[in-house]
């Protein structure tokens, strides 16, 4: 797991050279962080794994994403149906004779 926090000032070619080295490492999780109102979100997007850029305020979500989370896509509901049927069924617990 890797946090880059960074204005994303750097060259294009150090982007290509940052993901052939890391190309090495598939199950790295890398996030970035914007710091600065002038930061490159685009470029900052192409080092992370996710594709995602957090702005600096929502570094908690971006701490909380690079430690709970995975880069596997996660496929929307087509239907409210399809995730009421997904959803866990409550179970009734049987009630104990307390006066055996």
């Amino acid at each position: 797991m890797v946090l880059i926090l960074s204005d994303g000032n750097f060259a294009n070619s150090d982007i290509v050279n940052f993901q052939k080295q890391l190309s090495m490492f598939t199950d790295l999780l890398i996030r970035t962080v914007a710091v600065g109102a002038d930061a490159d979100l685009l470029k900052l997007k192409k080092i992370s794994s996710n594709h995602t850029v957090y702005l600096s305020e929502n570094i908690t979500s971006a701490i909380d994403d690079i430690s709970f989370a995975s880069d596997e896509p996660l496929d929307a509901p087509v239907s409210i149906s399809q995730i009421l049927q997904s959803a866990p069924s409550e179970t009734e617990e049987s009630e104990e004779d307390w006066d055996a």
